[in-house]
């Protein structure tokens, strides 16, 4: 039986899907799923041997652990999956990538329940194998 805070968390998360969520293909080889998606942010710092400390602003995705889906087994992010904002045939499209030795995702709260997902932008749909 949930808490109050986890019931708290439930509608909120609800809430932001419908009212901040965007619409986004996952994809992972040939499988695909559209879902809502939240953007979320980490900001990295690389520290560089000269002293200067180099800032980096990937983009990262709120996704709810039941809406992803392929071929109908819930799946975990790994390296290489691609998320599409809006559309394949001309959104924006991030690749599943580590970022400053962390890894590709981490639950972003304590109920396991919403991937945080760290990708980086590697072109507009469609994108070709190179």
């Amino acid at each position: 039986m949930p808490n109050a805070f986890e019931t708290a968390r439930n509608w909120l998360s609800g809430k932001m899907k419908t009212h901040a969520g965007r619409d986004i293909v996952y994809q992972r080889g040939e499988s695909s799923q559209g879902m809502k998606a939240r953007f979320a942010r980490i900001d990295t710092s690389i520290d560089e041997s000269s002293g200067v400390d180099v800032r980096a602003a990937d983009q990262d995705w709120l996704i709810d652990a039941v809406d992803l889906v392929l071929d109908g087994n819930e799946v975990a992010p790994r390296p290489g999956d691609r998320i599409t904002d809006g559309d394949l045939s001309d959104g924006k499209v991030y690749e599943v990538a580590k970022i400053s030795g962390m890894d590709v995702w981490r639950w972003s709260d304590p109920y396991q329940k919403t991937y945080h997902i760290h990708t980086k932008l590697i072109g507009t749909a469609p994108v070709t194998e190179s």
